[in-house]
């Protein structure tokens, strides 16, 4: 019986555990969504990001010395 209660645990943990991550995690790609998130290293032209000016674009700040370089294409 202690056995049967060990495995219910150990599922419902791993329930969870997956519930969280895909709380976080985006379940669609940006091209479907018209949502692009930042990537890094896009901090200098030759590694901007590429968007579109009728996406949804998402970035994240992570110091004062942060840049971020986008290159739009407007359709």
């Amino acid at each position: 019986m202690k056995t049967t209660y060990t495995l219910i645990n150990k599922s419902i943990s791993f329930f969870i555990s997956l519930v969280l991550i895909l709380m976080i995690v985006p379940i669609s790609s940006s091209a479907d969504s018209g949502v692009i998130y930042e990537s890094e290293i896009n901090n200098m032209f030759s590694t901007a990001d590429f968007t579109y000016d009728d996406k949804t674009n998402y970035g994240q700040i992570d110091s004062v010395d942060d840049v971020d370089f986008w290159t739009i294409t407007y359709t």
